[in-house]
């Protein structure tokens, strides 16, 4: 069907307000008078009971289902909330089982074959998707990175320092050695300069 996702404009303010509902008393009706005493009042608002809608969270009449509960259950409700996604855009996890770790390019891709709306509300519908995602848990995990980006180390990490090789005794010493060679042409002074610091200099070391 044509147009059959929803979508919404405003992810964050449509994350701020998911996540307002697990401290809130639960409504006789999700509408709009109810989405103004909790401070969303925009006209782009006027979306976010039809998101709840298509998963599930309440009735056509924007009455709470027993679904709705999940978002006042913590982890093990955004376990049931991840389940719920997983039914509500069952022909998406047909194609990508792991939809919920897609790209927007994928996402994309898919809305757009089933919509003929443009690409600014297909591009909404996969937003609206990834924003539904990053509440949820899927396989005890939430939020994961799209495929194809990159994930960041975690603040504070640091590398591994190098292992330095150990040194007998748990010493190391290093000698600086200044020499001053004599003014001359003849190849067997330095010869000899050079072997009497072989003998008494490396056979220290090797001692």
């Amino acid at each position: 069907m044509a147009n059959e996702y929803p979508y919404i404009l405003t992810p964050d303010a449509f994350r701020q307000f998911v996540t307002k509902l697990s401290s809130v008393g639960i409504p006789d009706k999700v509408n709009q008078p109810w989405l103004a005493t909790l401070g969303f009042k925009s006209k782009n608002h006027r979306q976010f009971p039809g998101i709840l809608q298509f998963v599930g969270l309440i009735d056509q009449s924007g009455r709470p289902t027993d679904k709705y509960k999940a978002l006042r259950q913590g982890d093990e409700g955004r376990r049931k909330l991840g389940a719920y996604i997983g039914e509500a855009y069952a022909d998406l996890f047909k194609v990508y089982p792991d939809a919920d770790r897609k790209d927007m390019e994928a996402l994309r891709n898919f809305f757009r074959a089933r919509s003929t709306l443009g690409d600014r509300a297909v591009g909404a519908m996969a937003v609206t998707f990834q924003t539904l995602c990053s509440l949820a848990l899927f396989n005890g995990a939430a939020g994961a990175p799209a495929e194809g980006e990159q994930v960041r180390a975690a603040k504070g990490t640091e590398e591994p320092q190098k292992q330095r090789p150990a040194t007998r005794g748990g010493l190391t010493v290093n000698v600086n050695i200044q020499l001053e060679l004599p003014a001359t042409t003849d190849g067997d002074v330095y010869d000899k300069l050079f072997s009497s610091m072989a003998r008494h200099i490396l056979k220290f070391g090797d001692e």
